[in-house]
């Protein structure tokens, strides 16, 4: 496949900066030019990248594992939960503006490894989808493309590691029902409890007790090593925040937060899963 033609200009020369930490659900003050994010798309849509669209509040894309794609956005913001797999962290948020890709699935592809990622729209929004194999003939044959993105990254990453490092604020139920959203198949989950608990670094009769509330209010069916989801869009509120349902205002038994650290601490010792 031969280099896409096409013009990017010269990053900019990037300073110190030094003042108060920016506000976590601030937007980029790094967001690239008009025209260097022109270049990015014109490459991208050249290699033969796929443009959706979604309203503000929709899910964009989900997926667990290998990413289907190089994402890109055109126009609007989205926000991304993600987590690398085999890992015992939580799930971290990141956010992409309209000229920059999404960070998390772009090193996934890259390093050929695994992630579970949902992403909503924060306005209406549009983006590219990339096949992998072929974001990665673009990065390796267009040095245009690899020298504009990377530089992105740079002045991107700063404020990437601020926004994962900052505090944890999301409750139990809005994480049960993401990493549900997350690893849905056809609106199924092939689990267990004990395997819930694992990747989301607690104990399994805190999982267990979120699921057996979500199936009361009707979102789930539990079966032998399956979970259906059955309110996807309730599901989906409660992941976002977006309902006053249970304790999604964070305030947890103070015995689950027992049971909590009692699970990292023993993960930490073993280093098990």
């Amino acid at each position: 496949m031969p280099p896409v033609s096409h013009a990017f200009g010269t990053p900019p020369e990037t300073s110190a900066r030094s003042g108060p930490r920016v506000p976590l659900d601030a937007p980029c003050p790094d967001a690239p030019t008009a025209a260097a994010a022109r270049d990015l798309v014109a490459a991208v849509r050249a290699a033969g990248g796929r443009q959706q669209e979604a309203a503000a509040g929709a899910l964009a894309f989900r997926w667990f594992g290998p990413p289907r794609g190089f994402v890109l956005l055109v126009t609007g913001r989205l926000s991304v939960r993600f987590h690398t797999r085999n890992r015992l962290v939580p799930m971290a948020e990141c956010r992409a503006n309209a000229g920059q890709d999404c960070m998390p699935v772009t090193a996934a592809i890259l390093s050929g490894t695994g992630l579970s990622v949902a992403a909503h729209c924060l306005e209406r929004t549009r983006w590219l989808t990339l096949d992998p194999a072929a974001f990665r003939r673009l990065v390796a044959e267009d040095a245009g493309f690899r020298q504009a993105l990377f530089a992105q990254h740079a002045r991107r990453l700063p404020y990437f590691f601020q926004r994962v490092a900052g505090p944890v604020t999301l409750s139990m139920e809005q994480r049960v029902a993401e990493w549900l959203l997350a690893n849905a198949r056809a609106d199924t989950v092939e689990t267990t409890h004990q395997a819930m608990a694992a990747d989301l670094v607690t104990a399994r009769e805190v999982i267990s007790r979120r699921l057996r509330a979500f199936a009361r209010q009707g979102w789930i069916e539990q079966g032998r090593g399956t979970i259906r989801l059955t309110g996807a869009a309730a599901l989906s509120r409660v992941a976002r925040g977006q309902t006053a349902w249970g304790s999604t205002s964070g305030q947890r038994p103070e015995n689950d937060r027992t049971r909590e650290r009692e699970a990292s601490a023993d993960n930490s010792k073993t280093g098990r899963r």
